[in-house]
Protein backbone atom coordinates (compact mmCIF):
# COMPACT_ATOMS: atom_id res chain seq x y z
CA UNK A 1 0.00 0.00 0.00
CA UNK A 2 2.99 2.19 0.36
CA UNK A 3 2.65 2.86 -3.55
CA UNK A 4 1.58 6.56 -4.60
CA UNK A 5 -0.38 4.86 -7.21
CA UNK A 6 -2.17 2.14 -4.77
CA UNK A 7 -4.21 5.30 -2.94
CA UNK A 8 -5.60 6.75 -6.25
CA UNK A 9 -6.43 3.30 -7.48
CA UNK A 10 -8.21 2.62 -4.54
CA UNK A 11 -10.09 6.24 -4.61
CA UNK A 12 -11.27 5.41 -8.16
CA UNK A 13 -12.80 1.83 -7.57
CA UNK A 14 -14.00 2.07 -4.38
CA UNK A 15 -17.12 3.66 -5.27
CA UNK A 16 -17.68 1.08 -7.55
CA UNK A 17 -17.54 -1.85 -5.20
CA UNK A 18 -20.72 -2.23 -3.33
CA UNK A 19 -22.24 -2.29 -7.04
CA UNK A 20 -20.29 -4.47 -8.04
CA UNK A 21 -21.10 -7.18 -5.36
CA UNK A 22 -24.65 -6.69 -6.00
CA UNK A 23 -24.19 -7.68 -9.43
CA UNK A 24 -22.04 -10.54 -8.96
CA UNK A 25 -24.89 -11.72 -6.13
CA UNK A 26 -27.29 -11.85 -9.05
CA UNK A 27 -25.17 -13.24 -10.93
CA UNK A 28 -23.42 -16.44 -8.93
CA UNK A 29 -26.36 -16.69 -6.06
CA UNK A 30 -23.73 -17.51 -3.48
CA UNK A 31 -22.37 -14.21 -1.30
CA UNK A 32 -19.17 -16.38 -0.96
CA UNK A 33 -19.14 -16.40 -4.78
CA UNK A 34 -20.13 -13.14 -5.03
CA UNK A 35 -17.15 -11.78 -3.24
CA UNK A 36 -14.75 -14.17 -5.25
CA UNK A 37 -15.78 -12.19 -8.14
CA UNK A 38 -15.26 -9.09 -6.72
CA UNK A 39 -11.25 -9.51 -5.80
CA UNK A 40 -11.05 -11.01 -9.16
CA UNK A 41 -12.28 -7.99 -10.78
CA UNK A 42 -10.00 -5.79 -8.32
CA UNK A 43 -7.14 -7.85 -9.08
CA UNK A 44 -7.86 -7.39 -12.85
CA UNK A 45 -8.20 -3.85 -12.55
CA UNK A 46 -5.03 -3.50 -10.48
CA UNK A 47 -2.84 -5.68 -12.91
CA UNK A 48 -4.30 -3.47 -15.89
CA UNK A 49 -1.85 -1.46 -18.04
CA UNK A 50 -4.34 1.54 -17.43
CA UNK A 51 -8.02 1.45 -16.68
CA UNK A 52 -10.93 4.25 -18.71
CA UNK A 53 -12.21 7.34 -17.75
CA UNK A 54 -13.96 7.83 -14.60
CA UNK A 55 -16.88 8.36 -16.45
CA UNK A 56 -16.70 4.32 -18.43
CA UNK A 57 -14.71 2.72 -15.39
CA UNK A 58 -17.84 1.43 -14.07
CA UNK A 59 -19.19 -0.12 -16.72
CA UNK A 60 -15.67 -1.54 -17.47
CA UNK A 61 -15.68 -3.25 -14.26
CA UNK A 62 -18.75 -4.17 -14.98
CA UNK A 63 -18.10 -6.25 -18.42
CA UNK A 64 -15.24 -7.75 -16.60
CA UNK A 65 -16.64 -9.33 -13.54
CA UNK A 66 -19.28 -10.55 -15.96
CA UNK A 67 -16.45 -11.81 -18.22
CA UNK A 68 -14.82 -13.59 -14.88
CA UNK A 69 -17.74 -15.10 -14.12
CA UNK A 70 -18.39 -16.94 -17.32
CA UNK A 71 -14.57 -18.08 -17.25
CA UNK A 72 -15.58 -19.65 -13.53
CA UNK A 73 -19.08 -20.66 -15.04
CA UNK A 74 -17.10 -22.64 -18.01
CA UNK A 75 -14.46 -23.65 -15.74
CA UNK A 76 -16.50 -25.66 -13.31
CA UNK A 77 -18.86 -27.04 -16.46
CA UNK A 78 -15.58 -28.70 -18.02
CA UNK A 79 -14.44 -29.57 -14.40
CA UNK A 80 -18.15 -31.37 -14.17
CA UNK A 81 -17.38 -33.20 -17.39
CA UNK A 82 -13.88 -34.32 -16.33
CA UNK A 83 -14.86 -35.44 -12.70
CA UNK A 84 -17.51 -37.42 -15.28
CA UNK A 85 -14.93 -39.03 -17.06
CA UNK A 86 -12.34 -40.07 -14.14
CA UNK A 87 -15.80 -41.36 -12.61
CA UNK A 88 -16.16 -43.36 -15.23
CA UNK A 89 -12.46 -44.71 -15.85
CA UNK A 90 -12.48 -45.55 -12.48
CA UNK A 91 -12.72 -49.25 -11.76
CA UNK A 92 -14.39 -50.51 -8.47
CA UNK A 93 -13.43 -46.58 -7.11
CA UNK A 94 -16.36 -45.05 -5.73
CA UNK A 95 -17.06 -41.14 -5.69
CA UNK A 96 -19.68 -38.53 -4.53
CA UNK A 97 -21.47 -37.51 -7.81
CA UNK A 98 -21.26 -33.94 -7.45
CA UNK A 99 -24.16 -31.96 -6.96
CA UNK A 100 -26.15 -31.03 -10.81
CA UNK A 101 -24.98 -28.15 -12.55
CA UNK A 102 -28.32 -25.42 -12.03
CA UNK A 103 -30.25 -25.09 -15.21
CA UNK A 104 -29.07 -21.61 -16.16
CA UNK A 105 -25.43 -22.82 -16.02
CA UNK A 106 -26.77 -25.68 -19.41
CA UNK A 107 -27.86 -23.68 -21.42
CA UNK A 108 -25.64 -23.00 -24.33
CA UNK A 109 -25.04 -20.25 -26.64
CA UNK A 110 -27.06 -21.55 -29.19
CA UNK A 111 -30.34 -21.75 -27.01
CA UNK A 112 -29.81 -18.18 -25.90
CA UNK A 113 -29.56 -16.73 -29.19
CA UNK A 114 -32.78 -18.66 -30.57
CA UNK A 115 -34.61 -17.35 -27.49
CA UNK A 116 -33.59 -13.88 -28.17
CA UNK A 117 -34.27 -13.94 -32.12
CA UNK A 118 -37.96 -15.08 -30.63
CA UNK A 119 -38.49 -11.96 -28.76
CA UNK A 120 -40.20 -9.48 -30.03
CA UNK A 121 -38.54 -6.38 -31.20
CA UNK A 122 -39.39 -3.88 -28.39
CA UNK A 123 -38.42 -6.47 -25.46
CA UNK A 124 -35.02 -7.88 -28.08
CA UNK A 125 -33.85 -4.28 -28.35
CA UNK A 126 -33.32 -2.94 -25.08
CA UNK A 127 -31.83 -6.61 -24.31
CA UNK A 128 -29.61 -6.90 -27.00
CA UNK A 129 -27.78 -2.90 -26.14
CA UNK A 130 -27.77 -3.48 -22.43
CA UNK A 131 -26.04 -6.75 -23.07
CA UNK A 132 -23.49 -4.86 -25.54
CA UNK A 133 -22.53 -2.76 -22.28
CA UNK A 134 -25.32 0.12 -23.09
CA UNK A 135 -26.84 2.24 -19.93
CA UNK A 136 -30.16 2.11 -19.35
CA UNK A 137 -30.07 6.47 -20.27
CA UNK A 138 -28.23 5.49 -23.59
CA UNK A 139 -31.06 2.95 -24.80
CA UNK A 140 -33.94 5.11 -23.42
CA UNK A 141 -32.01 7.97 -26.25
CA UNK A 142 -31.57 5.43 -28.79
CA UNK A 143 -35.24 4.45 -28.69
CA UNK A 144 -36.66 7.45 -27.62
CA UNK A 145 -38.52 6.22 -24.66
CA UNK A 146 -38.05 6.84 -20.88
CA UNK A 147 -35.49 5.24 -18.80
CA UNK A 148 -38.21 3.41 -16.74
CA UNK A 149 -39.87 1.93 -20.28
CA UNK A 150 -36.04 0.83 -21.03
CA UNK A 151 -35.74 -0.54 -17.63
CA UNK A 152 -39.36 -2.25 -17.51
CA UNK A 153 -38.63 -4.16 -21.04
CA UNK A 154 -35.36 -5.25 -20.33
CA UNK A 155 -37.00 -7.46 -16.81
CA UNK A 156 -39.91 -8.18 -19.37
CA UNK A 157 -37.63 -9.99 -21.25
CA UNK A 158 -35.33 -11.41 -19.16
CA UNK A 159 -38.46 -13.05 -17.72
CA UNK A 160 -39.35 -14.23 -21.09
CA UNK A 161 -36.15 -15.49 -21.80
CA UNK A 162 -36.05 -17.78 -18.24
CA UNK A 163 -39.45 -19.21 -19.41
CA UNK A 164 -38.49 -19.90 -22.88
CA UNK A 165 -35.03 -21.26 -21.53
CA UNK A 166 -36.58 -23.32 -18.57
CA UNK A 167 -39.20 -24.79 -21.68
CA UNK A 168 -36.26 -25.91 -23.99
CA UNK A 169 -34.07 -27.63 -20.73
CA UNK A 170 -37.51 -29.46 -19.83
CA UNK A 171 -37.52 -31.48 -22.85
Amino acid sequence: MGEPGASAFFDRVAPHRETLRRYALRLSGSPSDADDLVQATMERALGAESLPADDTLGRWLMVTLYRLFIDQCRKRKAESKAYEGIRHISSGVTAERPTELPRWMRVTDEQLRDAVAKLPDRLRVPYVLRARGKSYKEIAEAMEVGINTVSTRIHRARSALRETLSEDLAE
